[in-house]
Protein backbone atom coordinates (compact mmCIF):
# COMPACT_ATOMS: atom_id res chain seq x y z
CA UNK A 1 0.00 0.00 0.00
CA UNK A 2 1.40 3.04 -1.24
CA UNK A 3 2.31 5.38 1.89
CA UNK A 4 1.98 9.18 1.60
CA UNK A 5 4.12 11.81 4.52
CA UNK A 6 2.47 12.74 7.10
CA UNK A 7 1.98 16.54 6.87
CA UNK A 8 -0.52 18.88 8.43
CA UNK A 9 -4.06 19.48 6.82
CA UNK A 10 -5.84 22.32 5.75
CA UNK A 11 -8.67 23.77 6.64
CA UNK A 12 -9.31 26.52 4.09
CA UNK A 13 -12.33 29.29 4.49
CA UNK A 14 -14.16 27.27 1.64
CA UNK A 15 -14.29 24.69 3.51
CA UNK A 16 -15.48 26.25 6.78
CA UNK A 17 -18.64 28.13 3.79
CA UNK A 18 -19.14 24.97 2.39
CA UNK A 19 -19.50 23.31 5.74
CA UNK A 20 -22.13 25.78 6.93
CA UNK A 21 -24.10 26.10 3.35
CA UNK A 22 -24.39 22.31 3.51
CA UNK A 23 -25.99 22.74 6.77
CA UNK A 24 -28.20 25.06 6.36
CA UNK A 25 -29.29 23.65 2.66
CA UNK A 26 -29.88 20.14 4.69
CA UNK A 27 -31.48 21.98 7.68
CA UNK A 28 -33.90 23.96 5.22
CA UNK A 29 -34.60 20.65 3.22
CA UNK A 30 -35.93 18.94 5.88
CA UNK A 31 -38.09 21.60 6.94
CA UNK A 32 -40.23 22.02 4.08
CA UNK A 33 -40.54 18.24 3.31
CA UNK A 34 -43.74 18.65 4.55
CA UNK A 35 -44.72 21.20 1.92
CA UNK A 36 -43.70 18.76 -0.89
CA UNK A 37 -47.23 17.56 -1.46
CA UNK A 38 -48.91 21.44 -2.06
CA UNK A 39 -46.08 21.85 -4.57
CA UNK A 40 -46.42 18.33 -6.44
CA UNK A 41 -49.91 19.71 -6.38
CA UNK A 42 -49.57 22.86 -7.61
CA UNK A 43 -46.36 22.33 -10.08
CA UNK A 44 -46.58 18.40 -10.61
CA UNK A 45 -44.39 15.52 -9.06
CA UNK A 46 -41.46 15.28 -11.76
CA UNK A 47 -40.15 19.06 -11.35
CA UNK A 48 -40.60 19.01 -7.72
CA UNK A 49 -39.01 15.82 -6.52
CA UNK A 50 -36.26 16.42 -9.32
CA UNK A 51 -35.18 19.96 -7.32
CA UNK A 52 -35.53 18.40 -4.14
CA UNK A 53 -33.44 15.46 -5.16
CA UNK A 54 -31.20 18.15 -6.55
CA UNK A 55 -31.14 20.53 -3.61
CA UNK A 56 -30.38 17.47 -1.29
CA UNK A 57 -27.91 16.35 -3.11
CA UNK A 58 -25.75 19.50 -3.81
CA UNK A 59 -26.51 20.31 0.42
CA UNK A 60 -24.83 16.35 0.92
CA UNK A 61 -21.86 17.67 -1.41
CA UNK A 62 -21.22 20.73 0.33
CA UNK A 63 -21.18 19.28 4.11
CA UNK A 64 -19.36 16.22 3.32
CA UNK A 65 -16.67 18.77 1.53
CA UNK A 66 -16.48 20.66 4.58
CA UNK A 67 -17.22 17.75 7.20
CA UNK A 68 -13.87 15.72 5.67
CA UNK A 69 -11.83 18.98 5.76
CA UNK A 70 -12.70 19.35 9.26
CA UNK A 71 -11.97 15.82 10.80
CA UNK A 72 -8.73 16.12 8.56
CA UNK A 73 -7.38 18.83 10.07
CA UNK A 74 -8.74 17.40 13.40
CA UNK A 75 -7.06 14.43 12.95
CA UNK A 76 -3.73 15.49 11.49
CA UNK A 77 -3.52 19.32 12.89
CA UNK A 78 -4.44 22.39 11.17
CA UNK A 79 -2.20 24.46 9.06
CA UNK A 80 -3.81 27.78 7.89
CA UNK A 81 -3.34 28.26 4.34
Amino acid sequence: MHQTPARPATFTTSDAIALVAGVALLCAGFAVIARLSDWVNHWGAIPVYLAYFLLMSVAARLFWKGADAAIAALKHGVRKR
